[in-house]
């Protein structure tokens, strides 16, 4: 009986099973690729593998850095207690196998799965499972669980193969949507960090500037209570300047220095973390007593420092112990620096002149690293980016154009091709001539980065050059179709930059052009790509020897 079995098995993938496998695997490949958002694409991936694999349940879980627990990010089970955010913990975790597979690079079928031999077992029921890593961005750790709980051996090695396939054609999706996410959220709080910015500068008193700070971190920083403390010097003694998220009256609290980490953080200039039930009585402060009696069990502590002096803290408390990725710190601590800057604020405004004018160099910094970051998603030749920033500010200088006009035209140009985060890999890299629908889709990507940089209103500005530049001067191009100088000139002087640099780069399919040769594309190209002023003011800069 065991040998009939085992025969059905592999003749079904060989047969019918493979023509129901392979229309399972285009119908999810294809509900994939057309997404954009993390949630999104685990949703669809979990739903799409139960329906192949004719499973009971299927799991996607992180794994925490311990390898102890695993947090659910997406299911699809008829148990009601399974939905996003359950936790599995695993008491004994060298030996789980949940937690083996999950550091391999390759999964495993189970059978005969117990209660006492798997957690899966256990808190799910499941008596057979394929169990598959999933790649992530971020470095961080994802398993799926297919499994069943009335069939000890459902599951194949060749079903095996299979979820390896359909979670591989995942991977990159997931890669992209978050590169997209993350985006955005690197947008949204440079956003953050601009408008405490104008609040800075638009009220001299640091309290509006420190009610504006904890408000942003509240809901950026997804803290569940925030603090302002202030040094007073002469009394060796922090005082509670600003609260949030807190039931009891915190608001004027004296904390001592010697009771508090913030020195700590002064020395190491650096953010603390503390778990606050963890820490010894001596150790701890009237604040974070309150804290513990309201429940919170963690909390951040960021220094406020400027010019070499520890002005204060910004303290962030949590009620469940987070792990925050590196860039959430990072934010953490421009948060605290922009507190500093109010409390300077008060004493000193033209230290807040030279603070903002640090600030700009930020947000070019922040604007260049994207660009960069582009580069790679996009496989462009490395240096593209700023190249054609470089040379866009030259071009818009010999055309007259002065001030803050450049530094938005410098902007663009960094954010040219952001909307191409926007396109699925099956069109961006697909090795063969794109069809007519695809072709529609890719021509989206100036809509993209519209649609995206519209949000954020200190770029707004800018959206000139990523909006506008594969408009053409004869009114052929896209995505509005504009013609003549209904084009913004930022975007005509663009065109004209990006089209050279793209000539003389190599490619992987083909070589640089020579540098007469490109020229002669330029000139040919006025009156109909280009703008013809825009092209006579490039051959200046090159008979100058300025390019």
């Amino acid at each position: 009986m065991l040998a009939r079995r085992a025969a059905t098995v592999f003749l079904e993938p060989e047969t019918m099973g493979r023509q129901r496998f392979q229309a399972h695997a285009l119908t999810l490949a294809e509900t994939i690729f057309g997404l954009t958002s993390k949630r999104e694409i685990l949703n669809a991936l979990v739903e799409g593998l139960r329906r192949t694999f004719n499973a009971v349940s299927v799991t996607i879980w992180k794994v925490n850095e311990e390898g102890k627990a695993f947090i659910l990010q997406a299911a699809a089970s008829d148990a009601p207690k399974i939905r996003p955010g359950y936790i599995l913990t695993c008491d004994d975790a060298p030996g789980e196998p949940l937690v083996q597979i999950s550091k391999r690079g390759h999964g495993e079928v189970l059978h005969y799965i117990t209660a006492e031999t798997n957690i899966l077992g256990r808190e799910l029921g499941l008596q057979s499972a394929i169990i598959v890593p999933l790649e992530d961005e971020g470095g961080q750790r994802l398993v799926a669980a297919i499994g069943d709980t009335d069939d000890p051996e459902k599951f194949t090695e060749l079903d095996l193969m299979g979820a390896h396939l359909l979670l591989h054609f995942a991977t990159s999706s997931l890669q992209r949507a978050g590169l997209l996410e993350e985006t955005q959220r690197r947008l949204e709080r440079l956003q953050t960090l601009r408008e405490i910015d104008l609040a800075i500068t638009s009220n001299l008193d640091p309290h509006f500037t420190i009610k504006v700070l904890l408000e942003e971190t509240m809901d950026r920083l997804g803290a569940d209570a925030a603090a302002v403390l202030l040094l007073e010097p002469e009394s060796l003694t922090f005082r509670v300047a600003g609260a949030r998220g807190f039931r009891s009256a915190v608001m004027g609290l004296r904390v001592p220095l010697y009771r508090s980490f913030a020195r700590h953080v002064a020395r190491e200039r650096r953010p603390l973390f503390l778990e606050i039930h963890a820490l010894p009585t001596e150790a701890s402060s009237p604040l974070i007593e309150i804290a513990h009696g309201e429940g919170f069990r963690a909390l951040h502590i960021a220094p406020m420092i400027s010019k070499q002096r520890l002005l204060g803290v910004l303290e962030v408390f949590h009620r469940v112990l987070p792990q925050p990725p590196e860039e959430w710190t990072d934010f953490l601590e421009a948060l605290a620096s922009q507190a500093a800057i109010a409390v300077e604020n008060a004493n000193i405004f033209s230290e807040l002149q030279r603070t903002n004018f640090e600030l700009r160099i930020a947000y070019e910094a922040t604007l260049r690293s994207w660009g960069q970051l582009l580069e790679l998603r996009d496989r462009e030749t490395k240096g593209h980016t700023e190249r054609v920033a470089e040379l866009t500010v030259k071009l818009a200088r010999e055309l007259g154009v002065q001030g803050e006009d450049l530094r938005y035209m410098r902007w663009g140009a960094l954010l040219h091709d952001i909307g191409k985060l926007g396109i699925p890999d099956s069109i961006m890299f697909k090795p063969d001539k794109l069809t007519p629908e695809e072709w529609a889709v890719m021509r989206r990507h100036p809509v993209y980065a519209y649609e995206t940089l519209l949000q954020i209103e200190f770029l707004r500005p800018a959206l000139a050059i990523p909006y506008s530049h594969h408009e053409r001067w004869d009114g052929t191009g896209y995505p509005q179709g504009l013609k003549g100088e209904e084009i913004p000139l930022a975007a005509r002087i663009f065109a004209v930059v990006d089209a050279w640099d793209a000539m003389r780069s190599e490619r992987p399919y083909r070589g640089s052009l020579p540098r007469d040769k490109a020229l002669k594309e330029i000139v040919n190209g006025a009156g109909t790509q280009f703008d013809p002023r825009v092209v006579r003011a490039f051959m200046a800069l090159v008979e100058r020897g300025e390019i």
